[in-house]
């Protein structure tokens, strides 16, 4: 955004044309300038002080706050008063600075797009690991549960029941072990490809920086030139950022599964410790058998009322820190894709070739953005489903409740996938539209062709990864 703000501060006396006699006009594009200038503050890469965000905090059992350098949070703040600024004027001045104020103003809504599915997607890497939680007390109910049935039996019964869950769980725990060590080398096969990639898109970035500092220098076309080899250099970049956060989901996807395998391991060799104290012990308890009944029912019931608790506290931050903020993320991508509609339609010859590009980017990263979100309910989804599975056996009485919410986000997810359909259509149309008028030797044509491999990415994510 910085150098797009940059170039169109170049960019905007040529083409504006100002009517020294328009007082009005003159002042809406001054205004639109300090607006420019706000966005090039919030890439400046720090703090300044003063502007520090203040943190809610809990000191000696009091409510208090704490200031921090948020680097995110400041850069949203400014931005966010750079388009309001930009939206007083949206159709002021020229024709020239309207289309420039769409385009700033679709890619502030970008930003801030972004920002948010950053933001959820940290939310939802911690809520998966409640989630592992959650199922290990349903696996502590399922066990208090069986322990109280099988308490309620003579002795000789449950002695050989215990040894058939001691070898059950012995074989669960070779089973666990193996997929625990598979979805591992997953893990870093994952990590050194999107270190690979940040790494390509940091090259990438020092060579754009490079050549725009090289750019200022030179004059005419050697000037235009550096220009246009630096903004390939910064798209490359952004290509290989967008494939490392296409890696970051699968990889936060399967780090979420191997910590739910590793509490499932742990949860299991317990269960396995414990069988086995249960059998050197069974036949001094003959006489404790009802207590242990009883025992068992109480556990079950305060694991219940536990999990129940616990999970209205994951079902609260899935709704408002997740699932909200995904949306919220995708209906500023909305915004944009309006916005960069807009100056399309007045554009005209090269420059709206390129606002389509920049629209068709819009539309890929609402793709990613939806696809995002598709992933993380169809995580939490087969987690409400498991869960779901386990109460109608041991919690017939919760059983619904849990249904219920399972539904929901598969309904929900539904909704996403048909509007991911509805944006990739688009988006495939325009790219087609764009490749057909450009040559192959054409950087801007190769620009379409990878967003629409982009595109079909995204496209084979959201078929693998939809709620049965």
């Amino acid at each position: 955004m910085r150098y797009l703000s940059l170039a169109l501060l170049v960019a905007l006396p040529l083409v504006g044309c100002v009517d020294e006699e328009s007082a009005q006009q003159l002042d809406a594009q001054g205004r639109f300038h300090d607006a420019l200038q706000m966005i090039d503050t919030a890439g400046d890469g720090y703090v300044p002080e003063g502007s520090e965000t203040q943190f809610e905090i809990e000191v000696d059992g009091e409510p208090g706050q704490v200031a921090r350098a948020d680097l995110q949070s400041y850069r949203q703040e400014v931005l966010s008063e750079a388009s309001a600024a930009i939206e007083q004027d949206l159709d002021a001045g020229p024709a020239s600075q309207q289309i420039a104020a769409r385009r700033v103003l679709a890619s502030i809504h970008g930003s801030a797009a972004r920002h948010a599915a950053r933001t959820a997607m940290t939310e939802w890497t911690g809520l998966s690991n409640q989630g592992a939680t959650l199922q290990g007390l349903m696996i502590a109910i399922d066990r208090a549960d069986a322990r109280g049935r099988l308490y309620s039996a003579d002795e000789g019964e449950l002695l050989a029941q215990l040894n058939r869950d001691s070898v059950s769980t012995t074989r669960r725990i070779s089973q666990l072990e193996k997929d625990a060590s598979r979805t591992n080398r997953g893990i870093q096969d994952l990590t050194i490809r999107i270190q690979d990639l940040k790494a390509q898109a940091q090259a990438a970035l020092v060579g754009d920086q490079e050549m725009r500092l090289e750019a200022l220098t030179s004059v005419g076309l050697e000037r235009y030139d550096l220009y246009d080899q630096a903004a390939e250099q910064k798209r490359a970049a952004d290509s290989a950022l967008a494939k490392a956060q296409q890696l970051q989901v699968q990889l936060e996807v399967r780090e979420s599964e191997w910590s739910i395998l590793s509490k499932q391991l742990k949860l299991t060799r317990e269960s396995a410790a414990f069988l086995k104290g249960q059998i050197e012990q069974t036949r001094q308890r003959q006489r404790q058998t009802r207590q242990l009944r009883d025992n068992a029912l109480n556990t079950k019931t305060q694991a219940t009322q536990g999990m129940m608790g616990y999970f209205s506290q994951i079902s609260e931050v899935y709704t408002d820190a997740v699932d909200a903020e995904m949306t919220g993320a995708a209906e500023r991508l909305t915004e944009a894709i309006g916005l960069l509609t807009e100056a399309v339609d007045a554009s005209r010859g090269k420059n709206q070739t390129v606002i389509k590009l920049d629209l068709l980017a819009a539309m890929v990263e609402k793709t990613y953005v939806l696809t995002s979100h598709i992933l993380v309910s169809s995580s939490y989804g087969f987690k409400l489903a498991a869960v779901a599975t386990q109460a109608q056996r041991v919690l017939p009485e919760q059983a619904a409740f849990f249904q219920d919410n399972a539904a929901k986000v598969k309904a929900k997810q539904v909704e996403l996938i048909d509007a991911s359909k509805l944006v990739i259509a688009e988006a495939n149309e325009l790219a087609a539209e764009l490749s057909g008028s450009l040559s192959n030797e054409d950087p801007l044509g190769a620009i379409a062709t990878r967003q629409a491999e982009r595109l079909e990415g995204y496209q084979r994510q959201i078929e693998e990864s939809q709620l049965k």
